[in-house]
């Protein structure tokens, strides 16, 4: 259980902003709302200040998100929107490029970025 906590709060730091994609919970925001890593649980667990004044924590593995960073959208277990989303960047003309990261434990990450000029 500490190599995901430790893996947890290595990909999303406190201060990451997150988009939700998709959580089962009859209280979950709703989809697309953004909210800020405050912190990882003992469980691994996200610990969520969402903008929406939602304060429910985002469990990889079981929840949909995202976040950007350096360039590059983080799919966490939702490899249909990581593939729409290539199809929209193919759409305006740009080329990407999706990495599929297999975490164990559940945890799947798409990462997309455009792909470099050589």
């Amino acid at each position: 259980m500490k190599n995901r906590v430790e893996f947890v709060k290595a990909l999303f730091p406190v201060g990451t902003r997150i988009v939700l994609a998709k959580m089962d919970d009859p209280q979950a925001p709703p989809r697309g709302t953004k909210g800020t890593v405050t912190g990882v649980d003992d469980l691994g667990d996200l610990l969520v200040a969402w903008d929406n004044g939602s304060g429910l924590k985002a469990i990889l593995g079981q929840d949909q998100f995202y976040h950007d960073d350096e360039g590059a959208t983080r799919f966490i277990g939702d490899q249909e929107a990581a593939e729409l989303f290539c199809y929209r960047l193919r759409d305006m003309g740009l080329k990407p490029e999706m990495i599929v990261r297999n975490w164990g434990d559940g945890c799947v990450e798409f990462v997309v970025r455009l792909k470099e000029e050589v």
